[in-house]
């Protein structure tokens, strides 16, 4: 990048030249018995324009050619050279240094004048995050995060006393490939629900677009409910696996009542459509289609209700940004709520926690 100079360096020269001008003096004071004190009062501030790795050595130069009649002497020349590199280096470094004297010469003194201290600005540097977030802010004010208003906390609406079945649907998030462990532990958690007829869990390549999971999803649940023939389904969506059913939900063919809560999901995506697609780079199928975002969603059938529970901060979603965290607000990201749907933000949990926390609220509400 730059090269930095400590202050050490970049007073030795101004010393050799003071020393100059001393024995110039003195060589004076010798040849006439006289001191001479005359300084250069008109002498202009050295000023820096917006290139500042080489025009403060040039204007340098400048004055000294305009000021002085005669060509300079070697060893002044030397020492401007010098002095020109020491100011490149203060200037890397970023430093308030003092501007670099004035060699002027006659036939009968040396004199020097100092002008008042420059503050010197490195160069702008490359593009930053910050750069990138004010760009953001400018092109797409869509994007800003919506105001957080804690909505009503959930509370149970269980149809317990009208229906004699039910069933349990899970649909998981994008790395859970593994539906083993997963169909574990929901059977454990639907355990003290004596009208349980079955679960059904579900699980996807997320290198696969979301039209196609989402149509194997659609026929895995209608096979399901087929089979399971229950007068209630409860399904959950947990992170991407809600996104997945809320392209879906409009499809669902359930004579019976049905709820949809989808926990901690990237409804909305993350918008990078556009001058942000480079941050998409080896991202495939699902996986690509939630960097890009979505448009809304259409609503889900009459029969059953849609519930949004979403983190405040959560650092799954954010982290999936990388360097560019402060871009990805998860309030954003999951606001595309599906038509009459109503949400719930939990301050209190992060993006693993709040799964197995509101799948077990929603689940003891049939208990």
């Amino acid at each position: 990048m730059y090269k930095k100079a400590s202050w050490g360096f970049a007073i030795l020269p101004l010393i050799v030249v003071l020393a100059l001008v001393v024995l110039g003096g003195g060589a004076y004071i010798v040849s006439t018995g006289k001191v001479d004190t005359k300084v250069d009062t008109n002498a202009q501030d050295l000023e820096l324009g917006e290139d500042l790795d080489g025009e403060a050595a040039v204007d340098s130069k400048n004055n000294m050619a305009e000021s002085s009649p005669t060509p300079p002497s070697t060893e002044a020349s030397q020492e401007s050279d010098h002095l020109t590199d020491v100011e490149e280096d203060v200037v890397g470094a970023g430093v308030t240094a003092p501007a670099a004297p004035k060699i002027v010469e006659s036939n009968t003194a040396v004199e020097a004048t100092i002008d008042a201290p420059v503050t010197l600005h490195p160069p702008a540097l490359d593009i930053t995050e910050l750069d990138v977030q004010e760009l953001v802010q400018q092109l797409a004010p869509a994007l800003l995060p919506p105001p957080v208003t804690q909505s009503s906390s959930f509370t149970c609406e269980s149809n317990d006393g009208n229906v004699a079945s039910r069933a349990y649907v899970l649909l998981l998030g994008i790395n859970n490939t593994n539906t083993e462990l997963p169909y574990r532990w929901l059977n454990e958690a639907v355990a003290g629900d004596a009208k349980n007829v079955g679960t059904l869990v579900f699980g996807y390549k997320k290198y696969d677009p979301l039209a196609q999971i989402s149509q194997e999803f659609l026929d895995r649940f209608h096979a399901f409910v087929a089979e399971k023939k229950p007068q209630e389904v409860v399904i959950f969506g947990w992170s991407a696996g809600g996104t997945i059913a809320a392209a879906s939900a409009s499809r669902l063919n359930f004579d019976g009542k049905g709820e949809i809560h989808t926990v901690a999901s990237p409804l909305k995506g993350y918008s990078l459509a556009g001058f942000l697609e480079f941050m998409l780079e080896g991202k495939y199928g699902l996986e690509r289609e939630i960097g890009l975002g979505f448009s809304p969603w259409a609503p889900a059938p009459s029969n059953f209700t849609v519930h949004h529970h979403k983190t405040v901060n959560d650092s799954d979603l954010s982290g999936r940004c990388g360097d560019f965290a402060s871009l990805c607000d998860p309030k954003v990201i999951q606001n595309n709520n599906l038509s009459g749907a109503r949400e719930y933000y939990y301050p209190q949990y992060d993006h693993e926690p709040i799964m197995h926390a509101v799948t077990e609220m929603v689940i003891a509400c049939r208990k």
